[in-house]
């Protein structure tokens, strides 16, 4: 079994960003230079200056695109453009999206929290892609930087019974804590999950996680 936890996660300030649709991007390792470009240009505020800074003449091992985001990163967090829950949290995540040939919506369900890491001939959680080394490093050194984790990893479980998603039907029919469309159409939703008895239910006993975990992505 996988080993699954809450944690204080750390998100926007919802009274000081509004528009979410302008503040988020792809996963860094898709963002080609002129998107990390526009990005840059659409706000302040948007997340690209943390997962993608841009390299600069004269970067050294004391300035550096991965220094750089964790001044930023420390800069949003105490001008409180960035908050940290107070409470440990599970987080419910959802993605509305249409199936291009069939004119058909559906939502894909999950939730973001903590999973403790695995010895890889453990088969507690199964790798099924292959990551590469630049890529790797390039996130580790972004992380031991900014001593965060901007792009969690993408895993999936298997639950036939849909037992997880139905603990939280509750949450489900309350008003997200953050809801946007993107330009792409896509809609986003999520909630955040602290009451302490649908957080045990969801974790003890800890999910089964079949397959996989992905490459690091934002």
């Amino acid at each position: 079994m996988a080993v699954v936890a809450a944690f204080k996660g750390m998100t926007y300030n919802l009274n000081k960003i509004t528009h979410f649709e302008r503040v988020v991007t792809p996963p860094y390792d898709v963002i080609s230079e002129s998107e990390q470009d526009e990005y840059y240009e659409i706000d302040p505020y948007n997340v690209i200056r943390l997962i993608l800074g841009k390299r600069k003449i004269g970067d050294s091992d004391w300035d550096n695109r991965y220094t750089r985001a964790a001044d930023l990163f420390n800069r949003w967090e105490s001008g409180g453009i960035l908050t940290r829950s107070q409470l440990p949290c599970i987080y419910l995540v959802s993605t509305e999206y249409e199936l291009s040939d069939h004119n058909e919506r559906r939502t894909r369900w999950g939730f973001i929290a903590l999973v403790k890491i695995e010895e890889h001939d453990s088969s507690v959680i199964l790798p099924h892609e292959k990551t590469f080394t630049v890529h790797r490093e390039d996130r580790l050194k972004l992380m031991r930087a900014c001593s965060a984790q901007f792009s969690p990893v993408f895993g999936l479980y298997e639950d036939k019974s849909n037992a997880a998603l139905s603990m939280l039907e509750e949450i489900k029919d309350s008003p997200p804590k953050i809801s946007f469309r993107e330009k792409g159409g896509y809609y986003y939703r999520m909630w955040e999950v602290n009451k302490a008895p649908i957080i045990s239910a969801l974790i003890v006993p800890s999910l089964p996680f079949k397959s996989g975990l992905k490459s690091v992505k934002a």
